[in-house]
Order: C-alpha cells, then structure tokens, then sequence
C-alpha cells in the first residue's frame, strides 16, 4: 500500500480494529510504514468521524452505549444533571466517563462545546480489574 493512500490506510485501521480489538500507535506505525504522527492524524480523524475511541498510545472501538441510540428519550433531569456536569469540567482537562443513561446526554453536551477536555468512556471496568 502507497503510504499517501490516507483512504485505504484508515479503513484497513479500522478492519483491524474490528478484528483485534484495539490497535496500537507503534504497531501500525510498522504495519504501515509511516511515521507515528501520521497515524496519530489518522486516528484523531477517524475519532472525530465518530468511528473509534483513541486511548493511550492507539485506539479501541466505540462502547455499545455509544453507537446503539436508546428507544427512550433522556429525562430533562438527567439532561439537567448532564448539564451541571459538562459545566464542571475545566478546559484541558482529562476525566473518564462510565456509560449510563445520564452520561449520554454529557457526552454529547461536552461534544458539542468549545471544550479542550480529553475524555475517555469506560465500559465494563469489572471484566477488566
């Protein structure tokens, strides 16, 4: 594959990480041989398109709870409390969010703001201890 195929290099990432599970930076950075930026840029827009979740050093796949839209509609207190909790977070901060029916709407709000913050979901924290 050309290194300058940008398309086909992000879709082949993302067959992988179907396949894999995750992906790291320094494995496809070889796979590919490229530099590790260029497939930090490639995951960001890959991120940014929705398509996965980047974590320390490579990415991982959306959670369920992310790409499933739920049959019903949040409550305007759990999007009050999404709200007060996007208000909360300061610029360039880093948090962890779980999944659930009121980090949703947080999620979106924190999204769809001017924000810095770098979050990351975690699914399932149990099946990883």
């Amino acid at each position: 594959m050309s290194k300058r195929n940008t398309p086909q290099r992000r879709h082949t990432i993302l067959a992988l990480l179907a396949e894999q599970g995750e992906v790291s930076v320094d494995a496809l950075a070889k796979r590919f041989a490229t530099s590790e930026v260029t497939i930090r840029k490639d995951l960001a827009a890959l991120e940014a398109n929705g398509l996965l979740l980047r974590r320390y050093g490579g990415a991982v796949p959306l959670p369920q709870e992310m790409m499933v839209e739920s049959s019903q509609p949040v409550s305007r207190y759990k999007q009050a409390i999404a709200r007060a909790g996007v208000a909360r977070i300061r610029e360039h901060a880093r948090i962890i969010i779980d999944s659930g029916t009121t980090v949703q709407p947080a999620a979106a709000d924190s999204a769809s703001s001017r924000s810095t913050a770098s979050c990351s979901w975690v699914t399932d924290l149990q099946a990883r201890a």
